[in-house]
């Protein structure tokens, strides 16, 4: 029994080991405490756990939301990395839509916990067909001054409604400039605006206007 437990013993210090360093960490921090690592270090600690047994999908839920925007970027290479060489499958949730962007091949966009958008990442990027994707993707900052200036914001009026209690049709049609009667009555079924290779699904009753 003693020799068990001494190899189990051995066996899980290799293996944080080898964590810690898949992870970009040096294998002898693992005789740290928590307070002693950083803000970074955490995060990287926290993705080394997801990474113990070995998943071949992770959910990531605002995994870079507290972190300085240096170390975000550093965060998300390492996720890029590892998605890479292990053959990873992320669930990425986040606001922020420039790394949504930079680590997704498909995209969802989601209002009062429903989809109202879904698609390969370039096709709901470059050509948003909901009115709400068009909005959040005009406030995206843009690193040129004059092309800031000169880019249409799309302002959305009224508060959220609650989740708990969403309005009846297309819960987002009270904040829609576009919302018509028919958004008011009919909650929109998604449509494929894209083909069956790569769909491009849209739940709103108008989305054809803007294809």
């Amino acid at each position: 029994m003693t020799s068990h437990i001494q190899n189990s013993r051995v066996e899980a210090k290799e293996r944080t080991e080898e964590l810690l360093k898949l992870v970009g960490l040096n294998p002898y921090f693992i005789t740290r405490y928590p307070h002693e690592f950083s803000g970074g270090q955490r995060q990287r600690i926290g993705v080394a756990r997801s990474l113990a047994t070995n998943p071949a999908f992770i959910v990531a839920d605002e995994p870079i939301s507290a972190l300085d925007v240096s170390i975000q970027a550093q965060v998300v290479n390492l996720l890029d990395d590892l998605k890479r060489d292990l053959g990873l499958t992320y669930l990425f949730i986040a606001h922020d839509l420039s790394m949504v962007r930079y680590i997704s091949d498909r995209v969802a966009v989601m209002y009062l916990g429903k989809i109202v958008e879904l698609g390969e990442r370039d096709d709901v990027y470059d050509h948003p067909l909901h009115p709400y994707t068009q909005a959040l993707l005009s406030a995206i900052p843009v690193p040129d001054p004059d092309s800031e200036a000169d880019r249409n914001r799309i302002i959305l009026e009224g508060d959220v409604p609650s989740p708990a209690a969403p309005p009846p049709g297309c819960h987002f049609h009270p904040r829609c400039g576009y919302a018509t009667d028919i958004c008011k009555q009919e909650d929109p079924e998604p449509r494929n605006f894209g083909t069956e290779e790569t769909a491009h699904m849209v739940a709103c009753h108008h989305a054809d206007q803007f294809v």
